[in-house]
């Protein structure tokens, strides 16, 4: 379980409820859908519902560029030391900083 300071806040922005058409909503049971605009699409693309755990998106598998993320499947994954060399773009990409890095003790 991730505590609430190891949570990714940043990715989690609040936005209020904008009205919708009320008048749909009371009078039918049809499905009610609101385009988005451009803004509105952007923004909502870039919320994480992850609350801090990986959700298996794959972003740090894609952008290693020394191989070392094994996917095992089921959104779990293994960082092969042998060939990681500590770039730390795994790090940059993950959305819901699942991944950390530590230095290596000297």
């Amino acid at each position: 379980m991730v505590k609430k300071d190891e949570l990714a806040a940043e990715f989690l922005l609040h936005r209020d409820r904008e009205p919708g058409p009320a008048v749909q909503r009371i009078t039918t049971f049809d499905e009610v859908t609101g385009g988005l605009d451009e803004s509105t699409a952007l923004f909502e693309a870039r919320r994480c519902m992850s609350c801090g755990n990986c959700f298996g998106c794959d972003n740090c598998y894609g952008v290693c560029p020394d191989n070392a993320i094994i996917n095992l499947g089921n959104g779990q994954y293994e960082i092969d030391y042998d060939y990681c060399k500590g770039c730390g773009l795994c790090v940059a990409e993950c959305p819901c900083g699942s991944i950390e890095m530590e230095p290596e003790p000297t």
